[in-house]
């Protein structure tokens, strides 16, 4: 931690040290949140060190809980990435933000969905962490269901599928979770998103397809699942290129095979090739 005056550092050994009445007279005589301090806050200092009764004091003395360290992430943040329900519960009772950004654009959510703390999600969620946010407010690969595809959660995918939105948004949201699955080669994912109905074209034209992600990537069985169920083997991107053109320039001679089978009207013909998964 940066050099900090004395009275904040005897604050944060207090609270690594779990002295709550050395604390509680700190507090009283300067404050609980220091302005100066930005490299951490003291109640991002008692949950890395899973103070409990520390956090109550603090959060009774008036600590923001919307303050951000260096990182741009808030105690919520930590809270979600040790796996710490307790503190979750805490911090979400007395009205801490969910739905904060750090500097990465990561959610206290999509942090716990990343490092599979399932608890942690269904904690977050049921104190209102935004599953389906607005198209305006996000970028695809810091989505909920893209974070839970992209890792390979099948659990929480499941879980989050099941939380009320839209059908317009939940079927973006989960078009992307299946390019995040595509693309990092998670066929069971893949496997279940086709089965939920998720489809395979974007209203956003100017980004890659599942299947040209699997192509790409050289997940051949993600490949075969994608066309024998569908996907549009003949669509342009805003290139201009097809799924064969993205396969020759990939190397991918699998995919260009495959490909040409389908367009001989040989669907299932690929099926039996050995593929590289």
């Amino acid at each position: 931690m940066q050099h900090l005056p004395e009275e904040q550092q005897a604050l944060y050994t207090a609270i690594a040290q779990n002295e709550l009445t050395t604390v509680l007279e700190i507090i009283r005589e300067k404050s609980v949140d220091f302005s100066g301090d930005t490299e951490s806050t003291p109640i991002i200092a008692a949950v890395k060190s899973r103070r409990y009764r520390i956090m109550a004091l603090l959060i009774k003395w008036g600590v923001d809980l919307s303050r951000v360290d260096t990182l741009g992430c808030i105690a919520l943040h930590y809270a979600a990435a040790y796996n710490d329900r307790t503190a979750t519960l805490l911090l979400c009772h007395y009205g801490s933000p969910t739905d904060v950004k750090n500097n990465a654009g990561i959610t206290p959510l999509t942090l716990a969905i990343a490092k599979n703390h399932f608890d942690i999600v269904q904690s977050l969620v049921d104190n209102g962490a935004t599953v389906y946010p607005q198209e305006d407010e996000w970028k695809p690969q810091s989505l909920p269901l893209v974070t839970a595809s992209f890792f390979g959660h099948l659990n929480i995918l499941k879980y989050l599928l099941n939380v009320e939105a839209t059908e317009l948004q939940k079927n973006e949201h989960m078009y992307y979770a299946l390019c995040a699955a595509s693309f990092t080669g998670r066929l069971e994912l893949v496997e279940f998103l086709i089965d939920k109905g998720t489809r395979f074209t974007s209203s956003h034209y100017n980004r890659r397809s599942p299947l040209v992600l699997a192509i790409e990537n050289k997940h051949d069985s993600i490949v075969d699942i994608l066309i024998s169920n569908g996907a549009n083997v003949n669509e342009r991107d805003r290139e201009g290129l097809t799924p064969l053109m993205h396969a020759v320039l990939s190397d991918n001679p699998y995919a260009v095979s495959r490909l040409l089978l389908h367009d001989d009207g040989c669907d299932n013909c690929g099926t039996t090739e050995k593929r590289r998964n």
